[in-house]
């Protein structure tokens, strides 16, 4: 078999053009059905559909109104109250100090 050098075959004796053409074509379409699918699937991460929330029968009895005892009792702890102070200056900011107490000194001034 005789192998000619490249510069003596012609380019469309390579591929016909119908078939290049069309080959483009194909390309054109793939991408668009690739972006259609990709946009479409992007969209429905995006926006889910909305939970279906299903109405179901109430149980009777499961909820109890209060007796007069719990009532009167109400609820109650045994420890002391937090002051003022232990309540406005304490956080869990550590933008501007480690310390948990300085936050409020800084805010302040």
């Amino acid at each position: 078999m005789l192998i000619r050098k490249p510069a003596e075959i012609k380019s469309s004796e390579i591929t016909d053009q119908k078939v290049y053409l069309n080959r483009r074509l194909f390309m054109r379409g793939a991408i668009l059905a690739g972006s259609v699918t990709a946009t479409g699937l992007l969209y429905r991460k995006l926006n889910p559909p909305p939970a279906v929330v299903e109405e179901r029968p109430k149980i009777a009895g499961l909820v109890k109104p209060p007796t007069d005892e719990a009532i009167r009792g109400g609820f109650k702890v045994s420890e002391p109250l937090t002051s003022l102070e232990d309540i406005t200056n304490y956080n869990n900011c550590y933008e501007f100090s480690t310390e948990k107490r300085s936050l409020a000194t800084e805010a302040r001034g």
